[in-house]
């Protein structure tokens, strides 16, 4: 499987269009679980060895399979600036019918903050309003936290 990471750009319309940035070879078919998320992030984006928090989203067509990868955000060593309006532009952008979103914490503690829980609760119902559903909200560290497996989504 290919991993295929995106950025957005204005093109000569004026509108947002989808630039390949890089491909990666990967080993698992299917991202289909927290722990697979994880090892992916961190082998491919080496996100557990960054100073500073990245967000990331996945995103995904009908029968689970990712299309496409986008660097979000880019923050400091504790925050990340993110908003609905960034991430289900880019899923729109790529048809995505569903999308994953995994950020770091560079501290290497996994735990959400309080940021955490209110950004994961603001993108599942701006999800739920376009018909694009927010899947998880991953967090790495040293180990890995999935909103999903803790019922918060």
């Amino acid at each position: 499987m290919e991993i295929v990471k995106y950025k957005t750009r204005f093109g000569d319309s004026g509108l947002p269009e989808v630039v390949k940035e890089e491909a990666y070879e990967w080993d698992e078919m299917i991202l289909n679980s927290p722990d697979k998320v994880e090892k992916m992030m961190k082998s491919v984006f080496r996100l557990h060895k960054e100073t500073e928090e990245y967000l990331y989203e996945i995103c995904f067509n009908a029968r689970m399979k990712s299309i496409a990868v986008f660097e979000v955000s880019h923050g400091t060593v504790n925050a990340s600036l993110v908003s609905p309006r960034e991430v289900y532009q880019k899923a729109l952008l790529v048809r995505s019918v569903y999308v994953m979103v995994a950020h770091n914490h560079p501290s290497g503690d996994p735990a959400p903050s309080e940021e955490d829980d209110k950004i994961a609760e603001k993108l599942k119902e701006a999800g739920a309003l376009i018909g694009i559903d927010l899947i998880d909200f991953i967090i790495v560290g040293d180990s890995c936290y999935s909103y999903r497996q803790a019922l918060k989504l």
